[in-house]
Formats: structure tokens, C-alpha cells, sequence
């Protein structure tokens, strides 16, 4: 008797669950304007401060340039951040303009790769 309880309490809870998981999708699909538009100011907040302290990194790495041979690999290879920022914005923003940017960032990947290969 007592692990039937447990079942029905085991199946209510995943029944909630369920529901929960059900209102969550139904919502996604049922955005505004409003929403997108916040969507834009929320992902440019961490786009933001990602570039500012990578071209921080950078800077200290350009001024303390004690060895210029791994610091200009690394200084590379930190780069990709802004690249990868910029343009994956640029394509939230308006996607067929960002079409033109995803070559930029999958060159600038692959001269990365070499990077990191020619930093081991």
C-alpha cells in the first residue's frame, strides 16, 4: 500500500514537470516585438564586456612584450573572441547581413587553429 502512494506521488510530480515543460515551450513560441528587442540589449551586455577585457589582455600582453614570440601567437589567438562577439551579434541582429561575416570568422578560425599548432 505504501509504495503505491510513492507511484502516485512519483507520476503527480512528473505530471507537473511535464506541464511546466509544456507551458515553458508554449511560451518561447509565443514571443512579442518587445521580447526581441530585449533579447538585442541582454546579449550585447556580455558581448560588450568580453571585448573590453579581452583588448585589456591584449594590451598587457603588448606592453609587457617580454617574449615576442609566444606573446604575438597568443595575442592572435585572443582575437578570435572579438571576432566571434562581433559577428554572432551582427547575426542576431539581422541575419542576412551576418551571412556576409560568417566567412570572416570561419578564416580567422582556421588561422587560429594554425596558432595554436605553430604555439606547441
Amino acid at each position: 500500500m505504501n509504495i503505491l502512494k510513492e507511484i502516485n506521488a512519483d507520476n503527480d510530480v512528473l505530471a507537473t514537470i511535464s506541464s511546466n515543460i509544456f507551458n515553458f515551450f508554449n511560451n518561447i513560441t509565443t514571443l512579442t516585438d518587445n521580447s526581441h528587442v530585449k533579447l538585442k540589449i541582454f546579449t550585447s551586455i556580455p558581448v560588450t564586456l568580453s571585448i573590453f577585457s579581452i583588448f585589456y589582455s591584449i594590451y598587457k600582453h603588448l606592453m609587457n612584450y617580454r617574449k615576442p614570440f609566444e606573446q604575438r601567437l597568443i595575442v592572435r589567438i585572443q582575437f578570435l573572441l572579438p571576432i566571434f562577439g562581433i559577428t554572432c551579434y551582427i547575426s542576431l541582429i539581422n541575419y542576412k547581413v551576418g551571412e556576409f561575416f560568417t566567412p570572416i570568422r570561419e578564416i580567422y578560425e582556421s588561422f587560429v587553429i594554425y596558432t595554436f599548432y605553430k604555439l606547441l
